[in-house]
C-alpha cells in the first residue's frame, strides 16, 4: 500500500510539472505574436494614388522620377480649409504639409518623409504653392504669400545621397520696385535682378549684380521650411 501512495504521488507532481511547462511556452508565444503585429503596424504602408490626392487640384501634386529608379514618384502639398472675414481659403497645411511618396512597382506609393510648410498665419496674404517635378528629377516648390509686398518663392531640390537637397533657390520681393535674389548653390553663383520705375521721368530702369557664393554645404530639404527664406545675402556672399 506504502508503495501505490508514492506511485501515486509520483505521477501527480509529473503531472503537474508537465502542466506548468505547457504554459509558459503559450505565454512566450502570445507576447511574440503581440510583437510582431506592434511592428507591421509600425511599418510604412503603401497608399494608391486615389488614396492620396482623390480631389485635389493639379497644382498641389506632381509626378515624376525624383529618386532616378525609372517609377514615377509623387510629391503632394496638403490642403485644409481656413475661415477669413467670412470667406473660406484653402492653403497648405502649416506643419508637414509637405508629404513625397516614392512609387513602388505596382503602382502605389510609400511615404518617404514629410516636410515643414510655414504658411504665414499671422500675416494677411494670398497664399498659393505648386509644385512640378522636371524630366532630370529635380521637384520644383513655387510658393507667393502677400504681406506688405508680394513675395515669390522659388525652392529646386534634388535626391542626392538618399535625400532631398536644395540646389537652388529664388526670392522675389515687390515693394517700391521688383528685386529677385536667384542663388545657385550648385554653380555658387547669386544673381540680383532689380527692376523699377522712375515717376519724374516714366522711364523702367533695370540693374543685374552677380556675387560668387561661399563653397558652403548644401542644405537639405528637412532644415528649413517651405514659405522661409532658405538662403540670406550675408550667410552666402563675403
Amino acid at each position: 500500500m506504502k508503495k501505490i501512495a508514492i506511485i501515486y504521488v509520483a505521477l501527480a507532481m509529473a503531472l503537474c510539472s508537465c502542466g506548468s511547462g505547457n504554459i509558459q511556452p503559450q505565454e512566450q508565444n502570445q507576447n511574440k505574436s503581440e510583437q510582431t503585429v506592434t511592428q507591421a503596424v509600425e511599418e510604412p504602408s503603401t497608399l494608391a494614388f486615389d488614396d492620396i490626392v482623390s480631389g485635389e487640384e493639379d497644382d498641389f501634386y506632381a509626378l515624376g522620377d525624383l529618386n532616378h529608379d525609372g517609377i514615377e514618384d509623387l510629391a503632394f502639398i496638403a490642403r485644409k480649409e481656413v475661415y477669413r472675414d467670412r470667406e473660406m481659403e484653402i492653403e497648405p497645411v502649416q506643419g508637414d504639409g509637405l508629404r513625397i511618396y516614392f512609387g513602388d512597382a505596382d503602382g502605389r506609393y510609400t511615404l518617404f518623409n514629410k516636410y515643414a510648410v510655414n504658411t504665414h498665419p499671422d500675416e494677411f496674404f494670398a497664399n498659393w504653392t505648386n509644385l512640378l517635378i522636371g524630366d532630370e528629377g529635380q521637384l520644383l516648390i513655387h510658393e507667393q504669400y502677400n504681406t506688405d509686398g508680394d513675395v515669390d518663392q522659388k525652392y529646386l531640390v534634388k535626391f542626392l545621397d538618399g535625400e532631398f537637397y536644395l540646389t537652388s533657390y529664388s526670392l522675389g520681393v515687390t515693394s517700391d520696385d521688383y528685386t529677385v535674389y536667384s542663388y545657385d548653390l550648385m554653380d555658387k553663383k547669386l544673381v540680383i535682378d532689380t527692376d523699377w520705375h522712375e515717376m519724374d521721368t516714366d522711364i523702367n530702369h533695370h540693374r543685374t549684380d552677380v556675387y560668387e557664393l561661399k563653397d558652403v554645404p548644401l542644405k537639405k530639404l528637412s532644415d528649413f521650411k517651405v514659405g522661409d527664406e532658405a538662403c540670406s545675402f550675408d550667410e552666402y556672399v563675403e
